[in-house]
């Protein structure tokens, strides 16, 4: 309630563990009211909630990707 109204809804449930749960939940009552939204074109993954390393940094420190 304390971010209402100020589009950080997405960071919220990153932080608390949910936005897999809940973003997925919402996709089917979507899908449910729409015909436009292709099958699988709004699951969301735990490989989506990472960011990509930036390439430069992979290349000097010889880490790996986050997965895609």
């Amino acid at each position: 309630m304390e971010l209402a109204f100020e589009h950080h809804r997405w960071y919220d449930l990153g932080r608390s563990g949910k936005a897999v749960e809940v973003m997925n939940a919402h996709s089917i009552k979507q899908k449910a009211l729409s015909t436009l939204i292709p099958v699988n074109g709004y699951q969301v993954t735990p490989n989506k909630l990472l960011l990509p390393i930036p390439q430069t940094d992979v290349n000097l420190d010889d880490l790996t990707q986050n997965p895609q």
